[in-house]
């Protein structure tokens, strides 16, 4: 029997395939192969999850808010919304109180990545404010692969971070060090599509990440001059994706993602 997970930005299903058993009492019993075609519908579906913010945020494992304290659980004032954009139709808008460092959208419901295996994460963004170097929101992560339980060296083997008028995709293979893989430039009120291919590894050797930008069905040449990155992208028990706004205080922080997927191949999670 065999189980396909499908996800969402990020409700998500699980479809199971079902076979059927037959007991026979020599192998002259044993009957046909049943043609692939009879199995194709089943087979042929491979988008995993679909974050549609018409979903509501049930597609999501958790909404998490947490204060400049540390403290999760915050009403200061962030919120996780369904909103209209004259572009996109109904999209999320990710909101962060100036009191709070963090507002969060963590995993795709019913979708458990899963080490050995390649997932195509596809959405776009949009930004209201594209702030300069030393200006109050200039450095803020809009997407995370986090990690949970233990060990957990990594935290985040990779961010998407927003750096002062650009996106900067960075790889961390511990706490203290990190490789920046692909950066490019954004403007305010523009919507950017991304696609990130990333096989799940929890060795050095064994994990692969490569980006597609816009709408280039050609993965992107990385700075460290090769089309894919490989490192360690599973830490700990598990690891999820995140999207929103994380890590400054002080001032209102807005971002707005659509068609959040997550899929088997390219064609399943493209966002245009």
């Amino acid at each position: 029997m065999k189980t396909t997970f499908f996800p969402a930005l990020m409700a998500a299903t699980v479809i199971v395939s079902g076979g059927i058993f037959v007991s026979c009492a020599n192998k002259d019993d044993i009957p046909e192969p049943i043609p692939a075609r009879a199995t194709a519908k089943a087979t042929s579906r491979t988008l995993l999850w679909d974050g549609a913010a018409s979903g509501g945020t049930s597609v999501f494992k958790q909404i998490q808010f947490q204060d400049a304290a540390g403290n999760y659980g915050s009403t200061k004032g962030s919120s996780v919304t369904a909103v209209t954009d004259a572009t996109e139709g109904t999209v999320w808008k990710i909101h962060k109180d100036d009191l709070d460092r963090r507002c969060e959208a963590l995993g795709a419901a019913g979708v458990v990545p899963s080490v050995g295996q390649t997932y195509f994460v596809g959405f776009k963004f949009k930004l209201p404010q594209t702030p300069a170097a030393g200006q109050t929101g200039s450095v803020f992560t809009m997407m995370q692969w986090k990690t949970a339980g233990t060990p957990n060296t990594q935290n985040y083997p990779f961010l998407l971070v927003y750096n002062s008028g650009r996106v900067k995709l960075e790889f961390y293979p511990d706490l203290t060090s990190t490789t920046l893989l692909y950066t490019h430039s954004v403007v305010a009120n523009t919507w950017y599509s991304i696609v990130l291919k990333v096989t799940v590894g929890n060795t050095a050797s064994t994990g692969n990440i490569q980006v597609y930008w816009g709408d280039d069905a050609t993965a992107e040449t990385l700075e460290t001059g090769s089309t894919s990155f490989t490192g360690k992208t599973f830490d700990g028990t598990s690891i999820d994706p995140k999207w929103g706004y994380y890590r400054d205080t002080g001032a209102d922080g807005d971002i707005y993602f659509s068609r959040l997927k997550i899929g088997s191949t390219y064609n399943d999670v493209k966002p245009y």
